[in-house]
């Protein structure tokens, strides 16, 4: 099972999709240790979109006019016994939190996402789980983030 975390500027009415295809997601404007990498640092400064991988762990870094926290929250993947893949989010230290589906997740645990949970925080994530497939066209309707960089 692969997942998606889609970012919705409702007042500018942009999207931007992307996949969570590593261990650990962290989320933030300028959430990476990476932000050394060429290109990265000018792209948080003017509060552009920004993925990267470091070792196991895909940073995001998301425009935003709300000065969102350097790791806002994480996602992590993990599998069941059964082999069920699951995903799990869980506050990073932010000021304010976030909204899981309109309500405050307590402090900092973990808790299991659903297809379709939305997360609030200023500005609205939508996470999907997407069924492993050889090809995710169809379920990718909105564009991925430019400048997906592995470490270096």
């Amino acid at each position: 099972m692969k997942a998606t975390l889609t970012y919705r500027n409702l007042r500018r009415q942009t999207t931007i999709r992307f996949e969570l295809d590593s261990p650990l997601t962290i989320v933030g404007r300028g959430a990476s240790e990476a932000l050394t990498l060429p290109g990265i640092a000018e792209k948080a400064r003017r509060k552009e979109a920004f993925q990267v991988h470091q070792g196991d762990t895909l940073y995001l870094g998301i425009p935003s006019d709300l000065g969102l926290a350097r790791k806002h929250f994480s996602i992590r993947r993990a599998e069941t016994e059964s082999g069920e893949v699951v995903f799990f989010i869980r506050d990073l230290g932010s000021h304010c939190g976030f909204f899981l589906n309109g309500d405050r997740p307590p402090g900092s645990a973990e808790i299991a996402l659903k297809d379709g949970d939305r997360i609030f925080y200023g500005f609205e994530f939508v996470f999907n789980q997407v069924p492993d497939s050889p090809d995710l066209q169809e379920h990718q309707n909105t564009p991925n983030v430019p400048g997906n960089q592995p470490a270096q």
